[in-house]
């Protein structure tokens, strides 16, 4: 007979079996975001340099960004960046994505954050721009 943490005898009879059901976190509630990260990751060629990233060719500049999937349907461009910048490439490939994001109901998130070319406050107006909105200390979300 086995003895239990008090170091009592114990029993284990058949009829003190609790079924308990599976619950798995994250597996229904991240299929739309999941499917939608598919979808993009499959019409955009994956980065050769960051196999992370995918990338648009928009004329003669490269877009490259990074998605993460978050929760239902709630993905986070990681980042953006256009090559060269400041040429309207970037701003067309934000437009693509949440033309896409919209057909099938994504929600947008992102943190802004500065580098040597351009400031966190750049950032945020080019973001507001294009209908992001604050959500809590340095995220934004843009809703379809």
């Amino acid at each position: 007979m086995d003895k239990d943490f008090k170091g009592q005898d114990s029993k284990m009879r058949a009829c003190e079996f609790i079924t308990e059901e599976v619950i798995k976190l994250g597996s229904k509630s991240k299929s739309a975001a999941r499917k939608w990260v598919e979808k993009i990751t499959n019409m955009f060629p994956e980065n050769p340099l960051n196999p992370n990233a995918n990338y648009m060719q928009i004329g003669d500049a490269i877009v490259q960004f990074e998605l993460e999937i978050m929760w239902d349907n709630i993905v986070e461009l990681k980042w953006i960046q256009a090559t060269p910048m400041r040429t309207g490439a970037g701003s067309i490939a934000l437009k693509k994505l949440q033309e896409l994001a919209k057909q099938d109901g994504i929600i947008l998130e992102l943190t802004p954050w500065g580098n040597k070319q351009s400031s966190e406050e750049d950032l945020i107006k080019f973001y507001k721009k294009h209908g992001f909105q604050d959500t809590d200390i340095d995220r934004m979300s843009w809703k379809p």
